[in-house]
Formats: C-alpha cells, sequence, structure tokens
C-alpha cells in the first residue's frame, strides 16, 4: 500500500511535547496521582489480572477504560487496532476534562474502527467469481456505506451489473475503474480493483486489509443514529461533556468517526478514513438540541481517491459523452454524490455530499485541518443550523464540488485564513428549503488557486465553475414568498481581502431568476485573476456593493 503521507505533499497533524519541570511544584506529582487517574488500554493485552493501571496490567478493549474514567481522568491508548463501538457516559468538567489519547500521536498507530471484524481480520475470504473482470465476493447482510481497500475508498455502485460495467447504466453514465455493490438477494458484497494496481498492490482483496463499513443511520440522509455502530465513539447525553480525543486513527463508521450529543468537545491530530463525516452531532432544527461549543483541529479528513477517479474518468470519457443528451453527461463528476446522476446511484445515505463535520450547532471551530481528495470539505449537511462557526485557517485540496457551503440557513459564519487549491467552486451560498436564510457569511483572507493542470481538466470537460456558488432555483424561493421579491441576505454576504487565482473561471456563478434578484453582497479588497464576473445572461441579477477586483 502506497502510505498516506507519500500521496499527500502536506501534513498538518503536530505533536507537542510538554516538559513537565514537577521539581517546581512539590505537591504537584502527588496531587496528579491521588486525584486523577491514567487508564492503560493495550490491544494485544492478555493478563487475566488487568485493572488498567499500567502498561502491564492495561485493559484490552478501550471501552472498559472508558467505564472505569472518572472526571479529569485520561485513558491512554497504546498501539494497535481496536474494533469496538464506544460510548462515553460519563463528564468531565472545564478544570478536569477526560483525556481519551493514544500513547503516541502518529497515522495509524492507535485505530478504532467500525469495519467488519472478520473480514478486515482475513478469517473471512473473498471469492474469486470472474477471473477476467477481477471480479470477488464474500457474504454480507448489508449494504455497507464504504469499503475501504488498504484506506483506498471505492465507489459504490447501485448493482452489480454496474460494478461489471464500471458504468451507471440506467443513466448510460462512466464511473470509476473499481468500486463494490451490495445484493440484497444473495446477501453477498462484491468488489473490484483497479487492473493497473494504480493504488493497491494486488487485484486480490485477499492480499489487502478490506475495511467493510457497517449500514448507515436512519433518514432520508443517513446520517440520523438509531444504534450503536453508526459510530465509533459516541457522547450520548445533553450538557457539557468537557472532553479532549486526541491522536486516534478512525476508520469505517456507519456515520461518523465520533458523534456528540453533549458540548465542549475538543477532537484534535485525528485521521479519518472512511468515514462519512469526521465529527458530527444530532439533526436538530431546533439550536436548543444540538452540540455545542465543539473544536475540530489539526485533523485529516479524505475520500482518496475521489478527486484523481473524477480526473480520469473526465480525460477517458470526454470525447464520448460530449455528444451525449443531457447536461448532467457532460459534467462527470457526480459519481459519488448519491442521487446523481440523472436520479441514479445508490441513494443519498451513501453519498459522499458529506465532509469533515456533521449538523454543526453553536460556537464550533474548525481550524488547522487537512481536508484532501473528498467530493465536500465541509458541506451542507455539516453546517445548515450552525451558529457562530468559525472555519479558519484549514488546508482544502482537491475538493470534487465545494470547499465551503453555508445552505441551508448557516447563522454568522466565518470563513477566514484557509488555503484552497484545485477546488471546483471553494463557497457556496444556496439555500435550498427556505428562510430563514443564510448570513451573515463573512469571507476572508483565504486563498484560492486552480493550478494549470485543474484548469486543463476543466477546459477539457467544457465546464467553467465559479468562486463563489450564490443563489437557487426558483421553486426554493416560492418557500420564502408567495410573489418574487429582492432577497437580501440577512447582515450580508461579505467577500474581502482574498487572493483568487482561477485564469478559466468566474467569480459568481449565479443560480437566480431575474425575478428572484439577491442584494446585500459586499466584494471589498480582493485581488482576483479569473475570466469574468458571471455569465452575461445573469448581470441583472445581482446588486454587488463595493466591487473591487
Amino acid at each position: 500500500m502506497q502510505s498516506q503521507s507519500n500521496r499527500c505533499p502536506f501534513h498538518p497533524v503536530f505533536t507537542v511535547i510538554f516538559a513537565s519541570l514537577l521539581w517546581l511544584c512539590p505537591g504537584c506529582a502527588q496531587s496528579m496521582t491521588t486525584d486523577f487517574h491514567t487508564w492503560h488500554v493495550s490491544s494485544t493485552q492478555t493478563n487475566p489480572i488487568a485493572d488498567g493501571k499500567s502498561q502491564a496490567t492495561a485493559f484490552n478493549r478501550i471501552q472498559q477504560a472508558l467505564d472505569a474514567a472518572q472526571a479529569g481522568d485520561t485513558v491512554l491508548i497504546h498501539g494497535g487496532v481496536y474494533p469496538e463501538f464506544l460510548t462515553l457516559n460519563i463528564r468531565g468538567t472545564a478544570d478536569k476534562p477526560i483525556r481519551i489519547v493514544a500513547d503516541r500521536v502518529a497515522e495509524n498507530h492507535v485505530i478504532v474502527t467500525g469495519a467488519n471484524p472478520a473480514i478486515r481480520s482475513k478469517t473471512q475470504s473473498w471469492e474469486c467469481v470472474h477471473e477476467d473482470k477481477l471480479l470477488y465476493r464474500t457474504p454480507l447482510r448489508h449494504r455497507p456505506t464504504r469499503v475501504l481497500a488498504d484506506h483506498v475508498d471505492l465507489l459504490a455502485y447501485p448493482t452489480v451489473d454496474d460494478l461489471k460495467a464500471f458504468t451507471f447504466l440506467k443513466s448510460n453514465y462512466p464511473g470509476h475503474e473499481h468500486g463494490f455493490a451490495f445484493d440484497p438477494n444473495q446477501n453477498m458484497l462484491y468488489v473490484r480493483l483497479r487492473a493497473d494496481k494504480r493504488y493497491n498492490t494486488s487485484t486480490n482483496p485477499n492480499d489487502l486489509s478490506m475495511a467493510v463499513s457497517p449500514k448507515p443511520g436512519v433518514g432520508k440522509y443517513g446520517n440520523e443514529p438509531s444504534g450503536q455502530t453508526f459510530q465509533n465513539l459516541l457522547i450520548p447525553y445533553d450538557g457539557s461533556a468537557h472532553v479532549i480525543i486526541d491522536g486516534i486513527t478512525f476508520e469505517t463508521p456507519g456515520i461518523a468517526a465520533v458523534f456528540t450529543e453533549a458540548d465542549d468537545v475538543v477532537v484534535r491530530n485525528c485521521w479519518f478514513y472512511g468515514c462519512r463525516t469526521g465529527v458530527g452531532g444530532p439533526r436538530e432544527r431546533d439550536p436548543q438540541k444540538t452540540a455545542n461549543r465543539v473544536t475540530v483541529e489539526h485533523c485529516l479528513y479524505t475520500q482518496f481517491p475521489t478527486y484523481m477517479d473524477e480526473k480520469d474518468t473526465i480525460e477517458r470519457e470526454k470525447a464520448v459523452n460530449i455528444q451525449r443528451e443531457g447536461s448532467y453527461q457532460h459534467l462527470m463528476h457526480w459519481q459519488r454524490k448519491g442521487n446523481y446522476p440523472n436520479g441514479d446511484g445508490v441513494g443519498r445515505p451513501w453519498g459522499y455530499e458529506v465532509g469533515l463535520t456533521l449538523c454543526m450547532g453553536r460556537d464550533w471551530v474548525v481550524k488547522n485541518n487537512y481536508i484532501h481528495d473528498a467530493f465536500e470539505g465541509i458541506s451542507a449537511s455539516g453546517i445548515s443550523w450552525s451558529r457562530n462557526a468559525r472555519i479558519m485557517n484549514n488546508r482544502f485540496e482537491r475538493i470534487c464540488d465545494n470547499a465551503v457551503e453555508s445552505e441551508n440557513h448557516a447563522f454568522n459564519l466565518t470563513v477566514a485564513g484557509n488555503l484552497i487549491i484545485d477546488c471546483f467552486e471553494p463557497f457556496s451560498w444556496q439555500p435550498l428549503d427556505g428562510g430563514p436564510l443564510p448570513g451573515p457569511m463573512y469571507i476572508y483572507n483565504n486563498i484560492v488557486w486552480q493550478t494549470p493542470q485543474t484548469t486543463a481538466l476543466w477546459n477539457l470537460a467544457g465546464n467553467w465553475p465559479g468562486l463563489l456558488k450564490i443563489g437557487g432555483k426558483t421553486h426554493y424561493w416560492a418557500k420564502v414568498s408567495d410573489t418574487p421579491i429582492t432577497l437580501e441576505i440577512p447582515g450580508g454576504l461579505w467577500l474581502f481581502n482574498n487572493t483568487m487565482i482561477r485564469q478559466r473561471g468566474r467569480i459568481f456563478t449565479w443560480l437566480n431568476d431575474a425575478n428572484w434578484p439577491i442584494s446585500n453582497v459586499h466584494v471589498v479588497n480582493n485581488h482576483i485573476i479569473t475570466w469574468r464576473l458571471v455569465p452575461s445572461a445573469s448581470l441583472d441579477r445581482i446588486t454587488v456593493m463595493h466591487m473591487d477586483h
């Protein structure tokens, strides 16, 4: 397997080592050993007298340590693979937080996985059923949300026939050259890996570490938990938790790596593979029932190789697809959306239109993370009912759709200091289900860059996206007013002090009908290199104040 570090040129997960000078405070050591405990966990522990109080007598399951811990305690997890679905039922306090930490911050050192244990451990094998197509299968009783082959995320196909053809047959839409499909009549999971072994060392899944996730959650988007297997770690109570989670690699939950109903949670220095989302809260419209004051920092989230698959498909299929009817066939980057193309696909609960966060509540901070090779960075499902969220100093790279969306109702959203490289449309203001409209939205001090290679790719596809997608279709605005009106963004949309370079593109992708113009848009003091402002037919649909570029 090609290591993630080799695939990614930038890795913003930092280890900070604190030197404890206890000789300056003679009573500190005694106070620490008296008041707080460190509970050790080791997956290799076989000692029958395991009390968790030392590495020699460590628990062999993380849940044992979580059940033993109290406010101020540390759960110290030693290197290994932990096939557990964890629940934290206790609370810390502001001055006595609970720490759930790896003994060493390193990718794949401590792995908490929701993957099918028999398949992942290779005690359950794969049967080759079509040698020419490199088609394998293994028994399974549900359609998984994700299947990884040595952390390579495989495309979900609706049926085995689609998988055999690497095509969404209903729409005659090209797919990617590796993937999986579930046959509910046989209760069989099928996979095909790339014949050229571009990402894996073998085309035989028996030779690789195969991580097959649980099924998705319930609800239209599959984001609502109704059982334990939907998250790697669950914090299931209201109020403050005061929990710090540090240094863990999370793998293939049904919904989220960390799912918290509680407030005051910090997730840092973590990796998310095969996770529909990294950190999520409850899907509640009522802001009083959301998870609040959650910080996600110095983490890595990826759906690798989603972007490279898109690139391959465009280059391979352009000459054929441009001749087909239907504009959706010309885009060629919706394979992982779930409900596309043309109503085809596996459905929204299995789709990739998610991102690092899910259902943010009040006062979330998402900073210094690396989000790469994903369909979305932070999507509508992550931010819709957020209040006062700050998305700051992150690196978004090779994103198939949007880096940060504000839909549908984000209030007082700040997007600042981010580096965004090769993202289809970096920012989006696109309410989809009526009021309240999102705003205010502050986008500033970001650097947006489209490399020459990606410029050439979109030229090939005949698609020139904008830096900011703004507006919506007429039937969305019918939920706001019975008659066409000028839509004023509450508090304004402020785009200022950004540097944005997209040589083939435009500033705005304008979606509104001329009868529904939008006002209170401010574009100030930006350095922008691009092709045009908007498509000429859209010039009368926007009122921009203080335009300077």
